[in-house]
């Protein structure tokens, strides 16, 4: 069962904050635009804050 009223909505700055707190390292941030129906991602505009989805590349 999904309880729909939880939602999250990310900054680049808050997700990086919540990986430095936990102890990760940033290595790359990317804003891309991602369709499920597919096994990878591509960029659609060349704004990066027009953008839907954030992806964070961190190591331990």
């Amino acid at each position: 069962m999904i309880n729909s009223d939880h939602k999250y909505w990310f900054t680049p700055y808050t997700l990086m904050k919540i990986a430095i707190t936990a102890g990760y390292k940033i290595q790359n941030l990317y804003m891309v635009q991602s369709y499920h129906n597919q096994d990878y991602w591509y960029l659609v505009s060349k704004i990066a804050i027009l953008r839907d989805d954030i992806v964070l590349v961190c190591s331990f």
